[in-house]
């Protein structure tokens, strides 16, 4: 995938591409670390130049989270979850 420019909404590239079946993260072009969560600049060196990249679908989760809004708590409907897993 190509370099962008800055995104101010990154999240919403992310999601966009998850609703088309693809797991994409962002690799910075300056320290070729990789950022997840889906972000503007890259917390290892401050780059702003990021190009998301499709994973490869595979990798360790190390763990994973459930998150209920504090004013859905009782709707399991509302419950979101994420997961940490490798690079790749």
């Amino acid at each position: 995938m190509s370099v962008l420019e800055p995104e101010l909404r990154p999240a919403t590239t992310f999601w966009e591409n998850v609703a088309a079946g693809q797991l994409t993260f962002q690799r910075c072009v300056q320290c070729n670390g990789v950022v997840f969560y889906p972000r503007v600049v890259c917390p290892l060196c401050g780059g702003v130049e990021l190009r998301w990249e499709q994973s490869i679908g595979a990798g360790t989760i190390y763990s994973v989270s459930v998150r209920f809004p504090a004013e859905a708590r009782n709707r399991s409907s509302c419950a979101w979850s994420t997961s940490t897993k490798g690079s790749g």
